[in-house]
């Protein structure tokens, strides 16, 4: 048997919650991503090899596990679908305004990506949209795990970075027209290392390009993107991170 604990941490201190998923076998890992609602509450996006799979088919269960409280007392899970590859890892989760999970998961050394987007909070019916992606980068610099990062506007709609190099340089923006991702666009972008989204719903990336010196800043509004050259950052590679004051 394998277990998936959740540990609630405070100002000073952390403490063991409760166990959000367990696995009748044992497994050598359990992949996961969680998000943590206002209220406590949580969900758990996990994946775990499907009963009965073998080494040849190699099929995972991608489930989300919804908690109640970070004691996790009363778990629920949903399954997504029984039918990912064996090497499928959740890349993020987020909830939306209203409550819904959005799941973005990836496979090693494959272009494209997973968007998973429950219909309401409780996620009785989920939506899947497997999309490719056009990002031909030199052998070399692909990573194992291309990585899909989730931003939410305020009306509900995704928006993915999605970026195959853990280095600095291009990456794709999928632009979701609609809540489940059914409707998307993707934007190419020069320099694509953290985003985040503003409360007047633009999405602003940032990141160097491959080679080089600056800190590049791009703002897209609905599919329309303007990018701009800032500070000199030498320092600056993948290790970005965003913040947006109220």
């Amino acid at each position: 048997m394998t277990e998936l604990a959740v540990w609630a941490c405070g100002a000073d201190a952390c403490r063991t919650g409760g166990v959000a998923v367990t696995t009748p076998e044992h497994e050598a890992s359990v992949d996961a991503d969680a998000a943590v609602r206002p209220d406590g509450s949580m969900v758990v996006a996990h994946t775990r090899p499907e009963r009965g799979a073998t080494s040849a088919t190699g099929l995972v269960r991608l489930s989300l596990t919804f908690c109640r409280a970070p004691d996790c007392g009363d778990p629920r899970t949903v399954t997504v679908t029984r039918r990912f590859p064996g090497d499928t890892i959740p890349r993020d989760v987020l909830l939306t305004p209203d409550g819904r999970a959005v799941v973005t998961v990836t496979l090693p050394k494959k272009r494209g990506l997973t968007v998973i987007a429950c219909d309401t909070a409780a996620c009785r019916d989920p939506h899947l949209a497997t999309l490719g992606a056009d990002l031909p980068l030199p052998p070399e610099r692909v990573s194992v795990y291309p990585t899909a990062d989730i931003a939410i506007r305020a009306d509900g709609r995704p928006v993915v970075l999605y970026r195959e190099t853990l280095e600095e340089g291009d990456g794709l923006l999928l632009d979701c027209l609609t809540p489940t991702c059914a409707r998307h666009e993707w934007i190419r972008l020069p320099a694509a290392s953290a985003m985040t989204v503003d409360r007047s719903g633009r999405v602003l990336v940032a990141g160097t390009p491959a080679g080089g010196d600056r800190l590049m800043l791009t703002t897209c509004r609905d599919a329309r993107c303007v990018t701009s050259r800032l500070t000199p950052a030498t320092w600056v590679r993948d290790d970005l991170a965003w913040s947006v004051a109220p």
